[in-house]
């Protein structure tokens, strides 16, 4: 079974294919660093959208956004995980990309991009992106879901030991009172049953 846990710090994360995920999906809507009212509304509104699993508005939404505050990293965030559950990978890739160019310090893009990789089974490239938003990533719970997907990416991999490691790492990082660790601790569980 696919879980996904990915670090967020102002901005919705998503992880999926086919409009299905079992990612944890949180939204924080008060401290979006977005200037434009307009723009922040619409993101909220795409925010919303996603959580009710319209894709197709959700989009629209953050491509307004996206206009009127070009090259604000948490819009193009949620436009690329939003465009690439629609399908549209190069479009998200590329989005990714770009988000990193503006801002090499905005680590929930590397989690977003490294699971990007991930899906797409380009295992050196995501390991790749997720070690580097790990050094550039100095708060602790933020940490977590970057690890998870090194696990994750390990298991499919069949590294058992290695994803082992990983699990612990985000597991070790992760807040007693935080909603994701028991979902850390069933894919260790997991790992420890499936993986040889």
């Amino acid at each position: 079974m696919k879980k996904i846990i990915l670090t967020i710090c102002l901005i919705l994360i998503v992880s999926c294919k086919n409009k299905k995920t079992d990612a944890i999906m949180n939204f924080n809507y008060d401290n979006l660093n977005i200037s434009n009212n307009e723009a922040k509304k619409l993101c909220i509104e795409g925010m919303k959208e996603v959580q009710i699993k319209n894709f197709e508005e959700a989009k629209i939404a953050f491509e307004k956004a996206n206009k009127i505050e070009q090259n604000n990293v948490i819009v193009m965030n949620a436009l690329a995980n939003t465009v690439n559950i629609l399908g549209e990978k190069e479009k998200a890739e590329n989005l990714y990309k770009n988000s990193l160019k503006i801002d090499e310090n905005f680590t929930p893009t590397y989690g977003n991009y490294g699971n990007f990789l991930n899906e797409q089974r380009r295992f050196d490239e995501s390991e790749k992106i997720l070690l580097e938003g790990l050094k550039r990533e100095p708060i602790k719970s933020n940490k977590v879901g970057l690890y998870f997907n090194l696990s994750l990416i390990m298991k499919k991999q069949k590294k058992c030991n290695t994803a082992k490691q990983y699990a612990e790492l985000s597991l070790e990082n992760c807040e007693i009172d935080d909603s994701r660790r028991e979902e850390i601790i069933n894919f260790m569980n997991e790992i420890k049953r499936d993986c040889e």
